[in-house]
């Protein structure tokens, strides 16, 4: 049987916020090899942001959520990879490739892919200017 989630006392939300800021340096560790890498005193604020949101009677969940957010904002590129430009929210339709038959005789399975499939339909960030997407 799962426990029942509890909501945290004033004790435990003081806690929580101390271990937030605690765990600042963490977070530009773990993003120093990324595409967003930030700064200590970025990391700093975005701690300081979550802190000021857990309050007592909050669920675990709750805090997650807010830390898991302001993660996402933090490690989503605004600027295009390849020129630049600014990135903006879109959608676009990553194609489905399938492996048909062997390439050469001998081969037990195929090496080039083709088409093979209807796509699905993406969540992406593409570039105002050059129109690249990346998938979010």
């Amino acid at each position: 049987m799962k426990p029942v989630e509890k909501p945290f006392t004033a004790e435990q939300a003081e806690r929580i916020k101390a271990l937030v800021l605690f765990e600042a340096p963490t977070l530009v560790r773990q993003l120093s090899n990324t595409d967003t890498p930030v700064s200590l005193d970025e990391a700093i604020d975005a701690a300081k942001e979550i802190a000021s949101q857990i309050k007592p009677g909050m669920m675990k969940s709750e805090a997650l959520a807010i830390a898991q957010t302001k993660f996402d904002e933090m490690t989503t590129p605004t600027k295009c990879k390849k020129c630049g430009g600014e990135m903006v929210p879109g959608q676009a339709l990553l194609q489905t490739f399938a492996s048909v038959m062997p390439d050469f005789p001998g081969d037990k399975v195929g090496i080039t892919l083709s088409p093979g499939g209807p796509g699905e339909l993406v969540d992406v960030l593409k570039c105002r200017d050059c129109g690249h997407s990346f998938t979010i």
